[in-house]
């Protein structure tokens, strides 16, 4: 089973394949760990928030770094829209220095049906669900299926760079092993060089959206 929003503090050098391939080493216990409920209220405009947050640490070096992680999702009353802050505290007496990377796993029931792709940045270039690759400087990425006349987007406060890969299962038919497409992970990832003390704020905002062909 594969979720979304999930936190994970990883080595700047990690590349796709190690997120791909599970062997991405997390230094962090944020993936796995419990948050506790802060507080459910309702914010002006109608919107419902839940406010979680978690104690942890890092591992930098052999040593354990004390990190606070505070996450707040914002849905937005009669629409498809939920936003989500985290506010990251380095709770350490010394410098942290990794990547941050929250992680979605999305679909559109396709790997490579040329109705139902993906955007990122501008939109200027279309790609299949299926496929792969890393994008750098990213603000903007749309899921696009025009079966569904169905637009899901994702916006981020900050450049950042987006890993994405295909989800597969693989069973055995009479052929032999086959590979199916579940859906596609995105990872986001965001520096995170923190002083003691000194805290980030990273906003992204997920919606669904009726799409208008011409």
């Amino acid at each position: 089973t594969r979720g979304s929003f999930v936190d994970r503090f990883v080595d700047e050098a990690t590349t796709l394949d190690a997120f791909r391939a599970g062997t991405a080493r997390d230094l962090g216990d944020f993936a796995n760990g419990s948050y506790a409920l802060e507080s459910i209220e309702r914010i002006a405009g109608g919107a419902s928030g839940v406010h979680l947050g978690r104690t942890g640490s890092l591992d930098l070096g052999g040593t354990r770094r004390a990190l606070r992680v505070d996450k707040y999702y914002e849905l937005a009353r009669g629409a498809a829209e939920l936003r989500v802050r985290w506010t990251i505290e380095n709770r350490d007496a010394e410098r942290i220095v990794c990547d941050f990377a929250t992680e979605l796993n999305l679909t559109l029931l396709a790997a490579n049906d040329p109705a139902r792709w993906l955007s990122i940045g501008d939109g200027s270039e279309r790609f299949a669900m299926g496929t792969t690759g890393t994008f750098h400087g990213v603000r903007r990425i749309a899921l696009v299926d025009e079966w569904s006349k169905l637009r899901v987007s994702i916006s981020l406060d900050r450049d950042a760079r987006v890993d994405r890969y295909p989800i597969e299962t693989v069973s055995q038919s009479e052929s032999g092993f086959e590979r199916t497409y579940q859906g596609t992970c995105f990872v986001v990832r965001t520096p995170c060089h923190l002083d003691p003390g000194e805290r980030t704020v990273m906003v992204l905002g997920l919606s669904a959206s009726s799409l208008e062909i011409a």
